[in-house]
């Protein structure tokens, strides 16, 4: 499928996307240029993706029901073994016409000539469908961004920083490994996550780990919680 950025992402989406389209093009047919076999096929593509989508939903319950009856035959049930009906297939007494694969292709490139033309307007486009709005920048506080940091054993016993970037630059870590000279720095990391691979002792310790957030080469933010986990080399 062609990709678009005005073309939602899941299938019901996509199929409430095509129902405004389809029922506006004839709107817009004459403005940008869209014959009518483009719009009848784009009314009965619309009416074919309702109706797969739910042939395709209902074949799925359906098939969860045999299974479950199915499970019924071999192992009995709870109702005294008092037998379930036997699962109906779906029936769909108006099926519509069958219409060409790729209807989104199809509908994506309708979509992009309307975008290109000379005369699209926004407000076209937002009633179409197919005018995005950018998304606003995210924009972070640096001075309340506080690492949310866990821990776990990897590669042997090492242990592993899990962490999220957030927007910022780096993450930079400090670790205590119980040997009385409390926290020391450890590591910028660039890229989550982080697997400390110093030497890991022959008997367990507990090691302690904090960590900020770095943005323009500098600390920004707050302080993790401080984490521990137990290591030994194994």
């Amino acid at each position: 499928m062609k990709k678009s950025n005005f073309l939602p992402s899941d299938e019901a989406g996509k199929e409430l996307w095509l129902k405004n389209f389809a029922a506006k093009l004839s709107k817009y047919a004459a403005k940008y240029g869209i014959v009518n076999t483009e719009v009848t096929d784009m009314v009965q593509s619309s009416a074919y993706i309702t109706y797969i989508n739910d042939y395709h939903q209902q074949y799925k319950e359906y098939l969860k029901e045999v299974t479950e009856y199915k499970k019924e035959v071999y192992g009995g049930n709870k109702m005294n073994n008092t037998p379930s009906q036997v699962p109906q297939p779906p029936v769909f007494s108006n099926v519509p016409a069958i219409v060409l694969p790729a209807v989104f292709d199809r509908a994506i490139s309708i979509g992009n000539r309307i975008l290109d033309h000379t005369k699209y307007t926004t407000a076209d486009g937002t009633d179409i469908g197919i005018e995005v709005t950018p998304k606003a920048k995210r924009v972070i506080d640096t001075k309340i961004a506080k690492p949310d940091i866990k821990l776990q054993l990897i590669d042997g016993g090492h242990p592993e920083l899990v962490w999220k970037r957030n927007g910022l630059d780096a993450l930079e870590i400090w670790v205590d490994r119980g040997d009385d000279r409390g926290f020391m720095f450890c590591e910028i990391d660039l890229k989550p996550n982080f697997t400390d691979e110093y030497n890991l002792p022959t008997k367990p310790e507990l090691w302690r780990y904090k960590a900020i957030y770095r943005m323009d080469n500098k600390q920004v933010g707050k302080w993790s919680d401080i984490v521990s986990i137990a290591v030994v080399k194994l």
